[in-house]
């Protein structure tokens, strides 16, 4: 399994349960597909976007550690893509530590 990093901007407006069931679910969707997050924090909240993304001028930013095989990464990036709340998301792989 490799180590990745996924950072992931949410609209703002968003209740604390909102954000927390977004996060959630972003980790459900890790463990379900074999994987172990590691680390999951809420990084910026309400933080201004360099431009606007899906009409958003602002977004709240999750950082998200877990490790998992390269071929469930694929999964992984599909249910991403389908949550209407995530307006972006970034998939980095970490140096092996």
């Amino acid at each position: 399994m490799a180590k990745y990093e996924v950072m992931f901007i949410t609209k703002t407006g968003l209740s604390d349960e909102n954000k927390e069931a977004i996060l959630k679910q972003v980790t459900e969707t890790i463990t379900k597909s074999e994987g172990k997050v590691t680390k999951k924090e809420l990084w910026l909240d309400k933080h201004r976007l360099a431009f606007s993304i899906k009409k958003n001028k602002e977004g709240t930013y999750f950082l998200v550690e877990f490790n998992i095989s390269p071929v469930a990464l694929i999964k992984l990036n599909q249910a991403w893509k389908l949550n209407e709340n995530i307006l972006r998301f970034q998939i980095i792989k970490l140096a092996n530590s």
